[in-house]
Parts: structure tokens; C-alpha cells; sequence
């Protein structure tokens, strides 16, 4: 048996299972309980959409997280200003780029939360709006306060990893939502197809015992976007997206996961202090104090990362890998460059033992 290192929350059950909108969204703003909230096809063209309601010109950019984030900001016509650090946001490295911004993104990579009132006090100070990328954070708190409630706008993604995985992604602010005036296109059907293919045959992919021998499909859907990815510090060229809206279904399939979230994230906390009794002798990222992460991913950190993946993958049968899309993406900051180097992730969402 061998226990993948990424996992899917969407069941076939919420393919097909009804949904009343009106009444169910309550589920949804449990987590996000914004006054004002706007589908969009996926996280990017979320944070694309908040660049432009903003008209932000200069965006601050944690130079360790996702490229899609850059991609966003780039396709805005925003010019990024880098801050480095480590998985979580310093800050430290914030206040050094503070008066040449005047809109910030903070990532909450891999569900981990940074001290984000001081942040948030920050950018009131200087007049900088704040994002929250909150892509892994579903359902993540600070001091007791959701995450995503202290900036301007908060951003998610639903894409087929993330805390509640299938397609799309949502903006949510207090403030007034205005982004359909950017005209979005219709979803493409055949990526939609593609998703609710992934979905009925995960329970079977994903099987220990089946998984061992169909791994070579995930790594090779995995590197053809790292090969995509490795552009961007040297050229800074975009990724080029389409900007689609949020298909119908794909709201239901989201809906219908949103019902067990709080369950969801309870397998995950639970398989968290699992493996931090089990793994605590290695370098591993802990959540801030008066912080509770969703605990999408279990971290550890190595200098010697292939020679530990492989080590607990024949030991124990547990996968680690390692995010393909996370780099430095300035280019030049060896914290970032650092973390991209040496972290190892587990996804939380499954049976262990």
C-alpha cells in the first residue's frame, strides 16, 4: 500500500445531489461571510477582477507561492513588487516594500496563516489595499477571525486540490462588487467534463493499492505545468489565461462540499496531530501562535528533500512531494528560494493510520 501525497474532496454524490441556492448558501458564508460575494472561473481570474475594481497599478507579491498569483497580477497590468520570505509572510519584509505598493496579496500557502492584523494595520497605515490570497485557508482563523475578514477583498480558489476541490473561484468583500463589467467568457465544457471525469475515477486512482501503479499519470499531468512555470523569474511573461465565469454546476458541486466542510476540516486537523506525534523530530512548519491553519497540506522542510521523500515512501508508505507551481518567482531572494527548495508536502484529506 502506498498513501498518496494529494488527495480531492469533491465525491460523485455532489454531481448529481440538488441544490437550493437561496438556502444553501448559508453553508458557504460560515467560512466566508462577506456582505458581497462574485463567482469567477478560478483564484486568478478572482485576484485579475480585484486588480481591476481597485485600479491598483503597483501590487506587492510574496516572492514564495503559487505562479498563478503572478499571473494574475500581470495579466491586471499590474507591475509586481516582491517581498521575500519563507512558506509564511514576514512582517518584517512587507514593511520594506510598503511605500513603493499600493495594493499587497498575502498567500496563505499551504492553508498557514502570517500575524495578519499587523498586516492589515499596515496597509491602513499607508493607504495600501489589502488582498487576501486564501486559496488554502479555507476555514483557516487568526485570533478567532476567519481568514479572509481583514483585508479589502478576499480571494478562493475551488481548483481540484484546493480545501474544497472542483472548479472555479470566488471574490468576497465587504465593499461593493462590481466585476461583471469586465464580461467574462462561458466555462469551457470540455475542462468541465475533464473534472467530473477526475472526480468519478479518483476513488479508484487514488486506492492504496491501485495508486502504486497509475502515480506516473499524476507526475506526468504535474510536470507539464512546472514546464510552464519555469518561465517566469527570468522573462516575466504571463502564463496566458482565459478569464471565464463560474459555470452552474460547478457552483452546485462547491455548494454540496461547503455542507461538510466543518467535517472536512476535521479529518484534516485530526491527521495533522497524527503526523506531527509521528514526524515532530523533522523540520516541520507549525501554525503562528492564536493562529489555526485549515491544515490542507502537512510541511516538512529538508536540504536533503529527494533523500527523505524516498526514505518515508519505502518505510513508512506515506507520499511526500513537493508543490511544482510554488517557486521563487522574483528570481532573486534566497528565502524564497530556500523554501522552494526544501519543502515537502502530505495532503490531509484521507484515512491514515
Amino acid at each position: 500500500m502506498l498513501i498518496s501525497h494529494t488527495s480531492i474532496t469533491a465525491r460523485i454524490s455532489d454531481l448529481f445531489k440538488r441544490v437550493d441556492y437561496a438556502k444553501d448558501i448559508r453553508y458557504l458564508k460560515r467560512y466566508i461571510p462577506h456582505k458581497h460575494i462574485r463567482w469567477t472561473g478560478s483564484g486568478r481570474e478572482a485576484l485579475r477582477q480585484i486588480l481591476l475594481q481597485s485600479d491598483s497599478k503597483n501590487v506587492g507579491i510574496q516572492a514564495f507561492t503559487c505562479h498563478v498569483v503572478l499571473d494574475a497580477i500581470k495579466a491586471a497590468g499590474c507591475k509586481p513588487v516582491f517581498y521575500g520570505s519563507g512558506a509564511v509572510a514576514e512582517i518584517d519584509e512587507i514593511e520594506k516594500i510598503i511605500k513603493k505598493i499600493d495594493a499587497l496579496v498575502v498567500p496563505y500557502n499551504f492553508g498557514f496563516l502570517p500575524e495578519i492584523d499587523k498586516i492589515a494595520a499596515l496597509c491602513k497605515k499607508h493607504n495600501v489595499i489589502f488582498i487576501e490570497d486564501c486559496a488554502a485557508a479555507l476555514g483557516a482563523e487568526y485570533k478567532g477571525k476567519l481568514a479572509g475578514t481583514f483585508g479589502d477583498y478576499a480571494f478562493y480558489s475551488f481548483g481540484i486540490s484546493k480545501c474544497i476541490g472542483f472548479v472555479g473561484g470566488l471574490v468576497a468583500s465587504d465593499k461593493q462588487l462590481k466585476l461583471e463589467k469586465y464580461g467574462l467568457k462561458p466555462f469551457p465544457a470540455l475542462s468541465l467534463a475533464k473534472t467530473m471525469i477526475e472526480v468519478m475515477i479518483a476513488p479508484i486512482f487514488f486506492n492504496p493499492y491501485i495508486y502504486p501503479l497509475a502515480r506516473h499519470l499524476l507526475d506526468f499531468e504535474l510536470d507539464k505545468h512546472k514546464s510552464q512555470k519555469l518561465i517566469i523569474p527570468k522573462s516575466m511573461k504571463v502564463n496566458f489565461f482565459e478569464s471565464y465565469s463560474m459555470p452552474k454546476f460547478g457552483i452546485k458541486v462547491v455548494l454540496n462540499q461547503f455542507k461538510r466542510y466543518g467535517k472536512i476540516m476535521q479529518i484534516r486537523k485530526d491527521n495533522a496531530e497524527l503526523l506531527m506525534g509521528r514526524y515532530g523530530k523533522y523540520s516541520i512548519i507549525t501554525p503562528k501562535k492564536s493562529s489555526q491553519p485549515s491544515w490542507l497540506y502537512f510541511v516538512i522542510c529538508s536540504d536533503n528533500r529527494a533523500k527523505l521523500i524516498k526514505s518515508l515512501s519505502s518505510k513508512d508508505r506515506i507520499e511526500f512531494s513537493y508543490m511544482r507551481t510554488y517557486a521563487d518567482l522574483s528570481g532573486n531572494s534566497k528565502k524564497a528560494t530556500k523554501e522552494q527548495n526544501r519543502h515537502m508536502i502530505f495532503s490531509l484529506y484521507k484515512k491514515l493510520s
